[in-house]
Formats: C-alpha cells, sequence, structure tokens
C-alpha cells in the first residue's frame, strides 16, 4: 500500500510532457538538421555535428523543466 500511494504522489504529467517535449524536439531535429543549425549559428559560432540533435534537445528541455520541479 506504501508504494502505491507513493506513485499516487508523483506529478506524471510533468513526467510525461518532459519526455514528450524530448521526443518532438529530437524528432525535428534529425527531420531538419539544417534549421537546427541556423538556430545555433543566430547565437554561437559552432558547428555542430547532426549527432548531437539528440543531446541538445535534452538540454534545452532540461532548461524549460529546472523551475518546474519542486
Amino acid at each position: 500500500m506504501k508504494l502505491i500511494n507513493e506513485i499516487k504522489k508523483v506529478n506524471w504529467f510533468l513526467i510525461l510532457s518532459f519526455y514528450g517535449l524530448i521526443l518532438i524536439l529530437t524528432y525535428f531535429s534529425r527531420k531538419l538538421p539544417n534549421v537546427l543549425q541556423s538556430v545555433i549559428h543566430a547565437f554561437t559560432n559552432l558547428e555542430v555535428n547532426w549527432n548531437y540533435n539528440h543531446g541538445i534537445a535534452i538540454l534545452l528541455v532540461s532548461f524549460l523543466f529546472t523551475n518546474s520541479v519542486q
């Protein structure tokens, strides 16, 4: 019973939205790599390899969700 009560306390919407956004951003960064390159070049002078797309998506979503965890 204690495990069930602990599972009910979890904010499942926050977890699902976090991973959902990561999946969506990774999908679009893989399908539209030139857009991601253009956005990165607008802010930095880095030449980012397309293999980093998933990591960049995780980093961006992590920044978005940093303040929402209590």
